[in-house]
């Protein structure tokens, strides 16, 4: 049965890496049913593996739009590394943070958004405390929390919290950046734009403008060095820098940018 479970566990892996949701999903659920009667048969040593299975189901549930059953395969997963940890396993704290990252995406998802912000906000806390403890390779999933913490509080209409988040998140990110991990710089302009598009929703349309053209700076730097995938999202801040232009008076640049986004869609 172990055996057994490991390569289900390993195929789902597989599948999921290649899109095959429904592969995947039927993949885990063996190698949970197997996993879970081994520790039912008193091998407890595969909580790790259980909990472990359990997220990754959750991830193939919640792309595969099942949140409510996304939903409670995280809560379980979380369940079981909780108990982990406090059985003295701190080395699973980034694990469950994790989870509630991914929980908090599920409810987000499904409009929960008060809940989605409290795993969210217990999840920065766990990143927080991991960071301070000098796992400094933890900033990163900190800083995509941030993010989505900033987005379902922009959903909630709490803006001047969701600008905070934002904010901090691309301070995480610049660091990260500054520090030679150039790969977060898509990263980083997905996040000013959803700044951009906070502060244009405040009225704060100058702050706004600014952070659209921060992003697309960013994206053109992306496109410049051979990432032609972002053309879509430099479009996208165009037409958002179009909007916040227009509502301020400032027409004929609006065009500008509209034009200029319609090039780059027709060029995809």
């Amino acid at each position: 049965m172990q055996g057994r479970a490991k390569a289900a566990f390993l195929q789902g892996i597989e599948h999921y890496q290649q899109s095959r949701l429904t592969e995947a999903i039927a993949s885990w659920e063996s190698a949970l049913r197997d996993f879970q009667g081994l520790i039912n048969a008193g091998h407890g040593k595969f909580r790790a593996e259980t909990a472990a299975t359990r997220a990754n189901l959750g991830n193939a549930l919640s792309q595969a739009g099942q949140l409510e059953d996304a939903m409670a395969q995280y809560l379980a997963a979380l369940s079981d590394y909780e108990g982990l940890i406090d059985a003295g396993h701190g080395q699973f704290r980034a694990e469950a943070a994790t989870i509630r990252g991914g929980l908090g995406n599920a409810l987000s998802e499904a409009r929960r958004l008060d809940d989605a912000i409290t795993q969210y906000e217990a999840a920065l806390r766990n990143y927080q405390g991991l960071i301070d403890a000098e796992h400094g390779q933890i900033r990163a999933e900190a800083a995509r929390t941030r993010a989505n913490l900033g987005k379902a509080l922009s959903e909630a209409g709490r803006l001047d919290d969701a600008m905070a988040q934002y904010e901090a998140a691309l301070r995480d990110y610049q660091g990260l950046i500054d520090a030679d991990h150039w790969q977060f710089r898509a990263e980083a302009a997905r996040t000013r734009a959803s700044l951009g598009s906070t502060l244009l929703r405040a009225g704060r349309l100058d702050d706004a403008m600014a952070q659209y053209e921060a992003a697309l700076r960013d994206y053109q730097g992306l496109i410049d060095a051979g990432h032609g995938q972002f053309r879509a999202h430099a479009a996208g801040a165009r037409v958002n820098l179009g909007f916040a232009l227009s509502d301020a008076g400032r027409l004929d640049d609006a065009m500008a940018q509209y034009e200029a986004a319609l090039s780059d869609y027709q060029g995809l």
